[in-house]
């Protein structure tokens, strides 16, 4: 769990994930996390937000087809974002095409019910994207 952990190796065990991936030449790197909104509007935010490096077009491919699955089950499908980043470590260290998906925001109550209520739909819906991208659907 983050909180348990000092921030640098926190962000310390991201980039080394991103590295392992990139040394075993992996095809796609693929993060899934859940997020939190900053202190001054925790709970306040809601839907999914998938980023990926933004001069990736085949990450932009990934991202755009993991928010097509995720507005299929999210309650709210207005609330989903796609966005490109150049900042977050774990995209920024591979080659291979990437996204970071935050499925919803946990410090959210709906959101949080909606997370641990929805596991199996998220698992699948991951999939079907990731299948999608490799032309296996």
């Amino acid at each position: 769990e983050k909180r348990d952990l000092p921030e640098n190796t926190w962000g310390t065990l991201l980039q080394q994930r991103a590295e392992e991936a990139e040394e075993k030449g992996c095809d796609l790197y693929l993060a899934i996390h859940s997020n939190a909104a900053p202190p001054s509007v925790a709970g306040t935010r809601r839907g999914p937000v998938v980023y990926y490096y933004a001069t990736s077009p085949y990450g932009r491919q990934m991202a755009e087809l993991i928010a097509d699955e995720l507005r299929e089950i999210y309650p709210d499908p207005s609330k989903m974002q796609v966005l490109p980043t150049t900042t977050l470590r774990e995209l920024r260290r591979t080659n291979a095409p990437s996204a970071l998906v935050e499925v919803a925001y946990h410090d959210n109550p709906e959101d949080a019910a909606w997370i641990r209520g929805n596991i199996d739909e998220i698992g699948k819906a991951l999939s079907n994207a990731v299948a999608a991208y490799f032309g296996l659907r």
